[in-house]
């Protein structure tokens, strides 16, 4: 009976020795695995970081083919002194600007743009097929063409005594400072000048929070008279073949078109007064952003109108 039990005891403690071995072994085995996890998720985040990259060198050198081929003497347009400040200049800047802005619009590239968005605008003011409430919203009334990834819109209203100019001069300053500018979009985070084409038209990078993502966009600003009055618009700059691949890849670019319209109208009671009309569309974004985006173009130009110092909807008189 004693052989037996010290038997079974040399055979307990073998087996808690084999225990505690294969614990160990087994602790080390998932120690390793969290280890190539890790080393795993790092590569993975460098791998889409050599994915931009090259997605950006093939943009640029696509860019760069096209321009060597069909304009051989464009590139003379740039001395050695503008290329150094300009390569000075996009070092700190975000990879998308530096692919979709890399130098100065050309002048006549400048007004081409211009020119395409009135016409643009016009044929919209002229479009018949359309949605709208029938009814005024805080004042406004709208005028909107809605598909799954696109919208194009526009609200409209009167203020008596005010002189097209007094508005299209205030528009301006809000639009062009980024102090001013968050009095529209409080979530806005950058407003930078890029290039400044004249007194009447600059190119800016626009950057606006929206939850835990910011949207950025590149955008031609530009004022001028019309018949009747003034038109300012802000839209993104237009851009090549390859550049509009690039920026499809880039969830957070923002392709915008918007303007105002400041007309010289007289009321039915001989009242004068300023037609303002605020219009715009964006393109390839999602139905979710697309609502969103309507609300922020209610509340933005309501807060416009405070801006402008014009806001009819006070809490108290006075």
């Amino acid at each position: 009976m004693r052989e037996e039990m010290e038997a079974l005891e040399r055979q307990r403690a073998r087996l808690k020795k084999e225990a505690l071995t294969q614990n160990a072994a087994l602790l080390d085995t998932m120690a390793l695995i969290d280890q190539l996890r890790q080393e795993q998720q790092e590569l993975r985040k460098k791998l889409r970081a050599f994915d931009m990259q090259n997605s950006t060198y093939q943009t640029l050198v696509s860019e760069y083919g096209a321009n060597s081929s069909s304009s051989g003497v464009a590139g003379a347009l740039y001395d050695a002194e503008g290329d150094e400040a300009n390569d000075d200049r996009m070092v700190g800047a975000p990879i998308f600007q530096r692919v979709l802005f890399r130098r100065p619009m050309p002048l006549d590239a400048v007004m081409a743009c211009v020119k395409e968005s009135y016409e643009a605008i016009m044929a919209f003011r002229a479009e018949r097929d359309f949605e709208t409430l029938d009814t005024e919203i805080l004042g406004w009334h709208d005028k909107r063409i809605l598909n799954a990834r696109s919208i194009r819109f526009m609200l409209s209203q009167m203020f008596e005594y005010v002189p097209p100019s007094e508005l299209v001069y205030k528009t301006w300053n809000l639009l062009t400072s980024l102090k001013l500018y968050r009095h529209m979009q409080p979530r806005t985070v950058a407003l930078e000048l890029l290039q400044r084409v004249t007194e009447d038209c600059v190119i800016v990078r626009l950057s606006v929070s929206n939850g835990d993502k910011v949207h950025h966009s590149i955008l031609l600003i530009a004022r001028g008279r019309i018949d009747g009055g003034y038109l300012i618009t802000y839209r993104s700059i237009p851009l090549s073949e390859g550049q509009r691949q690039f920026a499809a890849t880039e969830s957070n670019y923002v392709h915008l078109f918007n303007w105002y319209m400041f007309l010289e109208k007289t009321t039915p009671a001989g009242v004068p007064a300023c037609e303002v009309t605020f219009g715009g569309g964006v393109e390839n974004q999602p139905m979710e952003y697309l609502r969103y985006l309507m609300m922020e173009v209610v509340a933005g130009v309501v807060r416009w109108q405070t801006a402008v110092g014009h806001n009819k909807f006070r809490l108290t008189h006075g």
